[in-house]
């Protein structure tokens, strides 16, 4: 074999590699972080407050798995306060696979979530509450076996 057809042999595979390169980036999924993410970042500032005054409490929601069950225990200092708000279970590998959940816990400032309703893998969890007229943010993220 001489050494042109060689050439034209690398020529070849290498715009086949190139070629493959581009069809296989062109139909990757991306998801952006969120859709409204100007909006989001309007939203930051306050989202900074909240998390301060989530900090001021002394401890934060601890977030447990347990059986087929994630249990949300909130601290004691507003555990018996009546609490409402909204749990995001945020995948950061594909975001069709997220949880929007609404906050009710019980009277002991707990709340069971069903493990069914989610897939192996990582989950950010943002917590958004707001108890006696004082709003709170809490974020960690959750593994799910």
């Amino acid at each position: 074999m001489s050494w042109g057809i060689k050439i034209t042999i690398l020529y070849v595979a290498f715009i086949g590699m190139i070629l493959f390169m581009v069809i296989r980036t062109m139909t990757e999924k991306v998801d952006l972080v969120t859709e409204d993410y100007y909006q989001k970042e309007l939203q930051f500032e306050q989202q900074i407050t909240q998390d301060n005054a989530a900090k001021n409490l002394g401890a934060n929601p601890s977030i447990t798995i347990q059986g087929d069950q994630i249990k949300i225990a909130f601290p004691d200092t507003i555990a018996h306060q009546s609490v409402n708000g909204t749990i995001n279970f945020y995948r950061p590998s594909d975001s069709s696979k997220d949880v929007l959940l609404p906050l009710k816990p019980n009277a002991n400032g707990q709340q069971e979530i069903e493990l069914s309703q989610f897939i192996k893998g990582l989950y950010q969890v943002k917590i958004n509450w707001t108890a006696a007229t004082q709003e709170y943010y809490y974020e960690t993220y959750l593994t799910i076996p």
